[in-house]
């Protein structure tokens, strides 16, 4: 987090140059700032990196001057790198167990069903981006080694024949030529402006933008003696974003609670609406509000190249930060291998001394009298190094007296002292990380599931910052999504959604919807961005297919040990399968009615059906003798069929009474009413307006047996 913006970065005097020229000046003293508050942290970033990374190749985990001493005299330097193996460890968990984007409506006509459309192009966001594996994947794999990666959210056009933008969570390669300025937020939601460098070669850039050549100059006015930015063979390109704010006016409605800024409405609608305030007894509310915009600018050099407006209202690059820490206005970022440095040196050396002292096991020298070598010089000046046949000594003086012969010295015994230290550096590195052995997948003496879960979390424990730091970044991801997702989906489209299980499908996205999500007719659904309050949480846990395994494994121990569920529940076991026909087994095993009892329920249902509509029909006919019937007899059949219709109304408000009693009830008063009193009106269909007349008998009349439903009937015939 960089210290607080310099006034002289909001505005430059006239005589700095043009409006390019004081963006330009602006950006770089901001850079230079930003980067100067930041140096101990990237540099320490970088050796905490190299050491992650060490093998024994590169040598990163020795220091350079002790290394090339001990090179230098061919002593051994190994890498024994168990940094990596403690680091993948939390890498690897937070892979399998995914972090995903969460909507929770909030107000202002939000809705649940609208939060998972919000949820559904998350993860179409999160699909075409392939964000697990270009973004969030190694921003973690940076975050847990040396505390800090980055990711950015950026747009681009469908294709090269559409106007129409998608929305991309990009990864960035190289987090040291990423910045982030001005912010106390630990997400960076609050930045002021941000930075993504890379200095290239003045070929390539010039190779790039040819409309440059010429015009970028040797040397930096800003930096000075650095001339970080342009350089004879370097030339230094930069996306910066910043935001822009400008003085504006919030007015209000008391009455309607509508709210809308100054500057989008014309003078003439001002006054019309104060007008109507006025008119209701109202004023009115004003309140004085700063309007944010964010730009971003490509400037190569000292030359801005290309510049836009960014949709969202926040900078658009994620920090994932490991720890941070400032003390004594220090900034300080560590990930996990800070905390196995010293330990992981110690069993370096532990294991290279014990390496080096084993090597001179061969190499222990002979005690022998002068006399004993005499000739044989060439054999025994190389008994350390050549597997000789035989060594001749010369066992007899001039004399004739013996001489013994050459005797090795005894090997030196393997030295406790380094093999204890490198079970000392091992330990400590469990004790500095938190994470055991048997956490790293050594067996351990657990033996129950409640202690190895117990052990599990332990660990986890150890090392959660690093996951709630990573559900703070995603989190962010989804922020981000709320603020341009209605830019960018600005007008009327088809767009791609995916649901929890992966399966995608699309909804209408009309920005001028009345709701923030409807249902059509034929199902089709509506989805307005630009409607209601949501806010965003962030999910950690296994993935839907880890879930889905998790399901069939105990579904599956659930019915070893009760087998007469299979007939209750088997279908549910497929249903999480993910085996070729799992589908159609759980189709299969779906309990339900016996096929004949499913065709004679859905023949009666049909029969309800016609006699719904015979009878709606017949009511329609009713209402309209009515108003033609003036004899006696006619109106006297009106009254009799309005007596039944209000004997209907009463056994609609009988429902507490058993189901079957009151279906019965039901069934009877409609086959009376067809048979005593609508006979004429029926007639009378039948020869208007072709009515069947077949169909206005007792429901026993065609054969079939009354209708019995399992469920209260519901529609026409309980209105």
């Amino acid at each position: 987090m960089a210290d607080d913006e310099d006034a002289d970065d909001r505005t430059l005097p006239d005589h700095e140059g043009d409006r390019d020229q004081r963006i330009v000046t602006r950006a770089h003293r901001r850079f230079k700032r930003v980067q100067t508050y930041e140096k101990e942290a990237r540099e320490n970033w970088l050796q905490d990196y190299k050491f992650a990374n060490g093998d024994a190749y590169n040598h990163y985990q020795w220091p350079n001057e002790i290394y090339v001493a001990r090179s230098g005299a061919q002593r051994p330097t190994l890498t024994i790198n168990k940094t990596q193996v403690h680091n993948r460890h939390i890498i690897n968990d937070a892979k399998q167990n995914k972090t995903g984007i969460k909507f929770r409506p909030v107000g202002d006509g939000a809705t649940a069903d609208a939060a998972t459309i919000w949820e559904g192009i998350a993860r179409h966001v999160e699909n075409i981006s392939r964000a697990q594996a270009v973004a969030y994947g190694p921003a973690i794999e940076f975050q847990v080694q040396a505390g800090l990666g980055f990711t950015r959210v950026a747009t681009d056009y469908v294709g090269d024949d559409s106007f129409d933008q998608e929305i991309y969570f990009r990864g960035v390669d190289d987090p040291l030529g990423c910045y982030l300025c001005d912010y106390t937020e630990k997400d960076g939601s609050d930045a002021r402006a941000g930075f993504i460098v890379a200095d290239k070669p003045r070929e390539e850039i010039e190779a790039k933008y040819p409309e440059l050549k010429g015009r970028l100059a040797a040397a930096n006015a800003v930096d000075g003696e650095d001339a970080s930015w342009l350089r004879d063979d370097k030339v230094r390109e930069a996306l910066y974003f910043e935001i822009e704010e400008e003085p504006d006016v919030l007015l209000g409605d008391r009455a309607s609670g509508t709210t809308i800024l100054r500057s989008v409405i014309t003078a003439d609608l001002l006054k019309k609406w104060e007008a109507e305030a006025e008119q209701g007894g109202e004023s009115l509310q004003r309140r004085d509000v700063v309007r944010k915009q964010v730009r971003w600018y490509k400037i190569v050099g000292d030359i801005i190249a290309e510049e836009g407006d960014w949709p969202g209202l926040t900078i658009p690059i994620v920090p994932w930060v490991g720890e941070e820490t400032v003390i004594d206005k220090r900034l300080d970022r560590r990930g996990h291998t800070r905390c196995l440095l010293g330990p992981q040196q110690m069993l370096n050396y532990s294991r290279s001394a014990a390496v080096e002292y084993g090597a001179l096991q061969s190499k222990s020298p002979y005690l022998t009298p002068a006399e004993a070598i005499g000739d044989y010089q060439t054999y025994w000046a190389s008994a350390n190094t050549t597997n000789h046949a035989y060594l001749p000594w010369k066992h007899k003086d001039d004399q004739g007296n013996p001489i013994p012969p050459p005797v090795r010295q005894d090997a030196p015994q393997a030295a406790p002292a380094f093999l204890e230290g490198s079970q000392a550096a091992e330990q400590d590195m469990q004790l500095a990380s938190g994470q055991y052995d048997a956490e790293l997948g050594a067996p351990g003496n657990e033996r129950t599931g409640v202690a190895i879960n117990q052990r599990q979390r332990q660990s986890e424990r150890a090392t959660y910052h690093f996951v709630d730091n990573q559900a703070i970044a995603v989190r962010r991801h989804g922020q981000i999504l709320l603020e341009i997702v209605p830019r960018v989906y600005d007008t009327k489209r088809l767009v791609r959604i995916v649901n929890e299980a992966g399966i995608e499908s699309h909804v209408m996205v009309d920005p001028s919807a009345p709701e923030a999500h409807s249902v059509g007719p034929n199902g089709e659904i509506t989805f307005n961005p630009n409607l209601g309050r949501y806010e965003v949480v962030s999910d950690v846990g296994p993935d839907y297919a880890t879930q889905r395994q998790e399901a069939f494994n105990a579904i599956v121990q659930i019915l070893t040990q009760a087998p007469a569920l299979i007939d209750r529940i088997g279908d549910l076991l497929f249903k999480v399968a993910d085996f070729p026909l799992a589908d159609q087994i759980a189709e299969r095993l779906k309990p339900g009615l016996p096929p004949a009892a499913q065709q004679a329920v859905a023949e009666l249902q049909k029969q309800l059906q016609g006699q719904n509509k015979l009878l709606g029909e017949a009511m329609q006919a009713l209402a309209e003798e009515r108003l033609k019937v003036k004899s006696g007899d006619a109106e006297q059949a009106v009254r009799a069929f309005d007596a039944d219709t209000r004997r209907l109304a009463v056994v609609k408000d009988m429902l507490p009474l058993d189901p079957a009693d009151m279906r019965a009830m039901i069934h009877e008063t409609v086959r009376q009413a067809l048979q005593d009193n609508l006979g004429p009106i029926v007639a009378h269909l039948s020869a208007g307006v072709g009515v069947d007349t077949s169909a206005a008998g007792p429901p026993g009349a065609t054969g079939q047996p009354p209708l019995r439903q399992e469920t209260p009937p519901t529609g026409d015939m309980m209105q």
